[in-house]
């Protein structure tokens, strides 16, 4: 890829990141690699995009989040931000996958896997914006999307959550996974 070589990019692979470096405002990155922590500075900004549950695992990491949680895990608090890891919204979905008893035609390369969508109220009123959303895929969808096995999948889901969850952290090692709460049904 011609962008790897540009001069302004470096890109570590394997790299665990542990906290954002500030003076008043980020500076840099702090990571594990290869069992050595390193620090990592920038002269414009920092862009932080690590996901649903590690980006305020991050934020609160770096002292970025509530005082009354970071305090007693004595990280020093930046920001009190006590929104940083609340209101989590998660669309529970069900997939249903069926193993074919032969094999089906292979899927065009021009597919995006999902083939066929639908959108349904839950209720009697059409007078709100469907909640559920269904999708049919000609592959047997899994976490490792194969195309060895022929079957079909499909995926029930709920697109207006009213539950709110959290996200918070159980301890300052950042290799521990946040605690993820989030308060279904």
């Amino acid at each position: 890829m011609p962008i790897l070589t540009r001069p302004n990019l470096t890109v570590q692979t394997g790299a665990l990141v542990t906290r954002l470096l500030f003076k008043g405002t980020p500076v840099g990155v702090e990571y594990l690699h290869q069992g050595t922590l390193q620090q990592v500075y920038v002269n414009q900004e920092v862009i932080l995009s690590a996901g649903v549950f590690d980006s305020p695992k991050l934020l609160m990491l770096s002292g970025i989040g509530n005082a009354e949680h970071l305090l007693p895990l004595n990280i020093p608090v930046v920001a009190d931000l006590p929104s940083v890891g609340e209101n989590l919204h998660d669309h529970p979905l069900v997939a249903v996958g069926y193993k074919s008893t032969q094999a089906l035609p292979a899927i065009a390369p021009t597919s995006n896997i999902v083939e066929a969508g639908l959108f349904l109220h839950s209720g009697k009123s059409n007078e709100v914006a469907p909640d559920l959303q269904f999708l049919f895929s000609p592959a047997l969808l899994s976490p490792t999307l194969t195309h060895e096995v022929s079957g079909a999948t499909l995926v029930a889901c709920l697109i207006k959550p009213q539950s709110h969850g959290t996200v918070t952290l159980r301890s300052t090692n950042p290799l521990d996974p946040a605690v993820v709460q989030a308060n279904y049904l």
